[in-house]
């Protein structure tokens, strides 16, 4: 769905900084699916033949792929998501206790803990989970 309507306001003059607001996707994205889409066409103008007409449709219409072979290996595992956790967990034990206080745990506090028990994670992700939890 989101491609096709990529492709329908690429057809209608819009820029690709405009199609990406409108849509709230990454610009770059919309530059890939409009420039699959060209070569599509090209490829489809210059055939000549029938099997290479089908072939070129196929590809302008039917392929969508994601190559996720070169896709980075997940830092938020099970282990930091069950840490992240205990630590929460902590937190409300001693806001019971003491009270709410100054000395809340931060994402920040929590990426430093993450990272000195040995875990390669980004303060971002850490920030993004953390959010949740409260």
């Amino acid at each position: 769905m989101k491609h096709f309507e990529v492709i329908s306001r690429y057809r209608q003059g819009e820029s690709y900084r405009h199609i990406a607001r409108e849509l709230g996707i990454n610009r770059k994205t919309v530059t890939s699916i409009c420039s699959k889409y060209k070569e599509g066409l090209r490829a489809l103008e210059t055939s000549t033949h029938e099997k290479e007409v089908e072939k070129a449709t196929e590809a302008l219409v039917l392929t969508r792929s994601y190559d996720s072979s070169k896709r980075k290996n997940r830092t938020y595992t099970q282990e930091v998501e069950r840490r992240m956790k205990e630590l929460y967990q902590e937190e409300l034990i001693k806001n019971k206790r003491l009270g709410t206080h100054k000395q809340a745990l931060t994402a920040i506090t929590v990426h430093e803990i993450l990272i000195h028990e040995g875990h390669s994670i980004g303060y971002r992700t850490v920030a993004h989970y953390w959010r949740q939890f409260k």
